[in-house]
Parts: C-alpha cells; structure tokens; sequence
C-alpha cells in the first residue's frame, strides 16, 4: 500500500526539485508535533524529472513498509532497548536494585538510540525515498497558449 501527500515543487535546482509537502489537517495537534514539523510544512528534495515546473502541484508516494520500518527503528528499537537495559541493571545488583535498574536504562536507552542510528545510516541506501505519483502542471503547455491568443 502506498502512503499519499500532495505537494508543490517551490524550487527547482539542476537536476533536483524542491517540494513542500502539505500537512494533513490533524498534524498540528498532537505532542510530536515538533518533531514532525507539524503546523510548518516539510519540504523534500528529489530529482527533478522532465516537464515539471516551479509552482506544480505533484503528489508524492512512499511504501507503507518504508515508513513502517522507520517507525520500528526510531521508537520500538530504543524502547525494548530501555527495557532489557533496566532489566539487566535490576538482575546484575543484589543491593540498590533500582539505582542498577535506572542506569541499565539509561544505557539501553542510549545503546538503542545509537543503533537505531546505525541502521538507518546502514538501510538508507536500500531503503525507498518519496516518489512523484503525479504532476499537475500551472503552467499552460504551448498548445494551449496558442488558443488563448
């Protein structure tokens, strides 16, 4: 399944288009908010392909499974982190089990965050980046020019 949002090309450079990518109206009102560029709308570079032109509206897709799997490395990776990190804090100490159990913690945290990181530098390259779905251009083809005259 293909994950949609509708976009405008704002800049066009060399081989390379610049979109930004409409918010869907619940973005804005959540606590990640921030982290997901919320109420500002993200902007993402791709290659510029023939016939587009500043100002198009396009629609940009991204496999289900791609943003998936980014979910589980960004969130799912460090939480289980955490937790085996506090478990194995709490099971290596006899006395002061829960100072044990928050530094494991704080270590898997950090353990996970680092190879959350790691893998994604590692998948970046297979992983599949948005791809223009469709392109509506503004701009009137020459064919339609020659009728307004």
């Amino acid at each position: 399944m293909m994950l949609e949002r509708s976009g405008k090309i704002i800049a066009i450079h060399a081989d390379r288009i610049e979109v930004k990518v409409d918010t869907p109206s619940a973005c804005g009102h959540c606590g990640s908010r921030q982290s997901c560029h919320g109420t500002d709308p993200a902007r993402v570079t791709l290659p510029l392909e023939p016939g587009m032109h500043t100002g198009d509206a396009i629609t940009l897709g991204m496999e289900e499974s791609t943003v998936n799997l980014s979910a589980l490395l960004a969130y799912l990776l460090p939480a289980l982190s955490l937790i085996a990190g506090a478990w194995l804090g709490d099971s290596l100490s006899a006395k002061d089990a829960d100072l044990f159990a928050i530094v494991g913690a704080a270590l898997g945290l950090c353990i996970g965050v680092a190879a959350a990181w790691c893998l994604s530098k590692l998948l970046r390259h297979t992983q599949q980046f948005p791809v223009v779905n469709s392109c509506a251009s503004q701009i009137p083809s020459t064919h339609q020019q020659s009728h307004l005259s």
